[in-house]
Order: structure tokens, then sequence, then C-alpha cells
């Protein structure tokens, strides 16, 4: 990315002809070329922060659906477990007189064993939902501090840039200042233009620096905003399955 980005930026060796000619000039066009090398530096920032964002709350999204969709299959499981075994107990209540069983002792069991088995199948299924929430909100973070990575290496690129074609220009444009045949209105000419070289390429770095953490910031929000739609399903799809149980277990409760 940070060195695709650099093929389009121009060098302040590119302007070395107006350095000498025409030092006003010459600090005009290097400031130019701060502001540009900043103004494409913020474009790329912006698109790796789009690309970003958008597969942030892509993620997020499949992530929150599909864990309410598990929740309903297992909500699902537990309901026809407890009507399976509310069966095997009515059954049970039918055919045990004729074969001298004692009825409420084996009702009680497939009762007890039954409200067993699907508190544990409720208490996984939560566990599992928590832990596909934790991983899916772990992707996000992961997606947005890579994308966050590569806006720091080309932010600071640029930066690094524009100090240093600033350092280069103001070199050249200082030149004259040190030899002692330069006449002084061309000696003021060369250290104002230096001058405003210097103002300029801070002006254009914290400008980048301002954009960069802009950037950065939205791109956080984003993904928290994105982290809470999983904690959101993650608390609906828990309280889905808690109801369900509670269903599950007053069916089994029942009189027959």
């Amino acid at each position: 990315m940070v060195s695709d980005y650099l093929k389009h930026t121009r060098s302040i060796e590119e302007l070395d002809f107006l350095f000498k000619r025409d030092k006003e000039l010459a600090a005009l066009e290097a400031s130019k070329l701060f502001h540009h090398e900043v103004s494409i530096a913020v474009s790329n920032i912006g698109e790796i922060q789009k690309i970003a964002q958008s597969r942030v709350m892509a993620d997020s999204q499949v992530a929150a659906a599909s864990i309410l969709s598990n929740a309903e299959v297992k909500a699902a499981q537990i309901l026809a477990c407890a009507q399976k075994a509310k069966l095997r107990a009515v059954m049970h209540d039918y055919e045990a007189p004729s074969a001298g069983h004692d009825v409420p002792t084996e009702i009680i069991h497939i009762k007890t064993d039954a409200a067993e088995s699907l508190m544990q199948t409720a208490s996984l299924a939560i566990e599992e939902i928590e832990r596909t929430a934790q991983e899916a909100i772990a992707a996000l973070r992961a997606t947005a501090q890579e994308a966050i990575k590569n806006i720091h290496e080309l932010s600071q690129s640029v930066a690094d840039s524009v100090e240093d074609n600033a350092r280069i220009a103001k070199q050249k444009l200082e030149q004259d200042m040190r030899d002692q045949r330069t006449p002084e209105d061309v000696a003021q000419q060369a250290k104002d233009a230096a001058a405003k070289v210097l103002m300029e390429s801070v002006s254009a770095s914290q400008t980048l620096k301002k954009l960069t953490m802009a950037s950065i910031e939205e791109l956080n929000k984003i993904t928290d905003q994105a982290a809470l739609t999983i904690k959101k399903s993650t608390q609906t799809a828990k309280l889905r399955l808690e109801q369900m149980l509670a269903k599950a277990l007053a069916l089994m409760d029942q009189e027959f």
C-alpha cells in the first residue's frame, strides 16, 4: 500500500531548477508538493478506512444473524426433547399398571432425567453462543487493527517524505545565504522562502496527523458499534433459550 502510494508522488528534486531561478516560486511549489502528498495520503487512508468499515459491518451482521438462527434451532430442539419426554411419561403412565410398575416413581425418574438433560442442553447452547460471539468480535477487532496498522504506516511514510522534502528544499534555498557574494535582498528572499517552506511542511504534517487520527477514531467507533450488534444478538439469543427452557420445564411439570 505504501509503496504503491509513493509511485504517484513528486520529488522535491523535480523543482531543482526553480531553486536556482525563483526562490519565492520554488517555495510556493514546494508547499504545493507537501499538501499534494498529504492530499493523496488522505485519499488512500479514506479508502482503507472505508473498506475496513464495510467489512466490519458486514461481518457483524452475518455473525449476529448466525447467533440468532442457531439459538432458534437449539430452542426448537429443547422444546422437542421436552415434548418427547412428556410423551414417554404419558405412555408409561398408560402402560405401567398392567406391568405392575410403580407409576409415580418411574414418571418422576423420567421427568428428572429429562429436566437435567434439557438444562444441560440449554447451558451448552448458551456457552456456544457466548464463545461464537467472542470469536466474532475478536475477528472484527483484528480487521480494524490491520486497517489501522496500514493507515499508520502510510501516514508515517508520508510524514517522513514531507519532512525530508522540506529539509532538502530548505537546504537548497539557504545555499545562497551562505555565499558572501549574495546580495542582501536575495539572501533575505532565500531566508523568507526557507521559513515559508518550513511553515508549510509543518502545516501539511499537522493536517495529515489530524485526518489520520480522525479516520482511526471513526473506524474504532464503527467497530464498537458492530461489536455491540453482536452483543445484543447474543443477549437476545440467550434470553430466547432461557425462555424456551422455562417453557420446556413447565411442560414437564404439568399433570396428565
